[in-house]
């Protein structure tokens, strides 16, 4: 690169033109444990366990231990705003 070159470019990052994108796959996140979860959304523990046995939620198990990705969970409360709960009911 010649020096005029590196020298505009510095310039043009100093101007904004260029943004330093951070990597978001090393940054860190909100996990949350099952209770955590319980409580974010009023329900009980078990409730958890069996949405995680039936899949209807997903988690991270790290050991013995179920974690949740605040982010990731969020999201899911985000798709199921518009799903009526009694239909659900009624397909079964």
């Amino acid at each position: 690169m010649k020096k005029e070159d590196f020298e505009e470019k510095k310039e043009e990052e100093k101007k904004g033109k260029y943004r330093k994108v951070r990597n978001e796959a090393f940054a860190p996140r909100a996990l949350m444990s099952v209770d955590d979860v319980a409580q974010y959304l009023n329900l009980s523990t078990q409730t958890i366990y069996n949405w995680l046995h039936k899949r209807r939620i997903t988690g991270i198990k790290i050991g013995k231990v179920w974690r949740f990705d605040k982010t990731e969970i969020d999201s899911w409360l985000k798709g199921k705003k518009f799903e009526n709960p009694l239909e659900e009911n009624e397909q079964k």
